[in-house]
């Protein structure tokens, strides 16, 4: 297990490089494991959490594609934390001069209303949730080169998320087996996917997630948000382009980029 010097060591140099808005760089090399390497991200995000006067608010949930899972040879998703002060409403504006190269991730976040810890069913995520909505996953790959990536990298560098966007809220006991997604960009269609396309059941991300923090000493808490995954390839914006996203029966969430 690696030295909590080491990864406090690590984790400096991370924000180091978000501040120079440098090139991502592979970290497999100094981080051999998956616990090591959330280790480091806890780290990392301690130190965020206190340069932004921030609280954990949520999560995100990365990975949630087979493919996607077979391409970073990991067998599971990947977990990162959400900043308080990175949550924003529809229609928000970013700022392409603020990222090394920004991606916006189309999702289904949902919200809790009570807690969730390890051994919590499908059901019971889903009698525990207070609104859904539809929302952008903002991050920054850092310009990373993919042929040389892999999950302990991404993982340490808190999965990359930089900010969510969240449409109006919607009904908490919406179906979300078959929920179809489409993605506008300046009005003209240019993809569409569906939550039937994740990993089993949109809300089995949510069960995985209590599960997972339960092995780290943590759990889901009353009013915090989860970022389902990805319905969709990540896109990566130009200057000047408008993004609308629309889930059935959920009211779209609008994006501007500059």
């Amino acid at each position: 297990m690696i030295a909590p010097t080491d990864s406090i060591s690590i984790a400096e140099e991370l924000a180091t490089q978000h501040d120079a808005k440098s090139i991502f760089m592979p970290l497999h090399d100094r981080i051999r494991t998956f616990e090591d390497a959330y280790a480091v991200k806890d780290a990392f995000v301690d130190r965020q959490l206190k340069k932004y006067n921030a609280d954990i608010c949520g999560y995100k949930i990365g990975l949630t594609a087979l493919k996607l899972q077979e391409m970073m040879n990991i067998a599971e998703p990947t977990e990162g934390e959400v900043l308080s002060t990175r949550v924003h409403t529809t229609p928000f504006t970013a700022r392409i001069s603020e990222y090394v190269h920004l991606g916006i991730e189309s999702e289904i976040c949902v919200v809790l209303g009570r807690d969730l810890k390890a051994g919590c069913s499908r059901a019971d995520v889903a009698a525990s949730l207070s609104a859904i909505h539809a929302a952008y996953e903002l991050i920054d790959d850092r310009a990373a080169d993919y042929t040389a990536m892999n999950a302990i990298s991404l993982i340490a560098d808190n999965s990359w998320n930089e900010a969510v966007v969240l449409g109006d809220a919607g009904d908490a006991a919406l179906d979300l087996r078959s929920r179809k997604g489409r993605l506008t960009c300046n009005g003209t269609l240019i993809c569409e996917g569906s939550t039937r396309d994740a990993i089993g059941h949109t809300l089995d991300m949510v069960v995985w997630l209590a599960g997972h923090l339960s092995k780290r000493g943590k759990y889901l808490k009353t009013g915090q948000l989860v970022m389902t995954g990805s319905l969709m390839p990540p896109i990566f914006p130009k200057a000047g382009e408008e993004y609308i996203f629309e889930v059935e029966d959920l009211a779209p969430v609008v994006l501007h980029v500059e």
